[in-house]
């Protein structure tokens, strides 16, 4: 039996999270897991395997999806990151090296390449 991979998906923005979730489900075979804020997402990072990571940098809490992929590569050292914003990803710094940023909007195609860029840079990456 194959083993899904394990997509966890923060945005505060509900529209946002159901368009990701709807193509990851349309392209993939991914299990994907949505979450609105911080700590939702760190009880899932936290209880299970997670193989990627997608968060927002701005999350409208007093946490940021920055906070998400460094507590990520702490509990999952192999995991995929990617960041979305609707800023330039040089106006934010401080988040692992390895992380891929995706600026909104973005395409289906553009997700799914930053997917598979994230997946390939993660899987040279030793714990940061």
């Amino acid at each position: 039996m194959k083993i899904q991979p394990v997509v966890v998906v923060i945005d505060d923005d509900v529209a946002v999270l159901s368009a990701i979730e709807d193509i990851l489900e349309a392209k993939t075979e991914f299990l994907v897991q949505t979450f609105r804020t911080y700590s939702e997402a760190m009880q899932m990072l936290s209880a299970g395997r997670v193989d990627i990571v997608i968060a927002d940098i701005i999350l409208g809490t007093d946490a940021t999806g920055i906070d998400v992929c460094i507590a990520a590569v702490e509990r999952h050292p192999q995991i995929a990151l990617i960041l979305i914003s609707a800023d330039s990803a040089r106006d934010h710094g401080g988040y692992p090296l390895r992380t891929v940023c995706l600026r909104k909007p973005f395409s289906a195609t553009e997700l799914m390449d930053a997917i598979a860029q994230a997946q390939e840079t993660s899987a040279t990456t030793e714990q940061e």
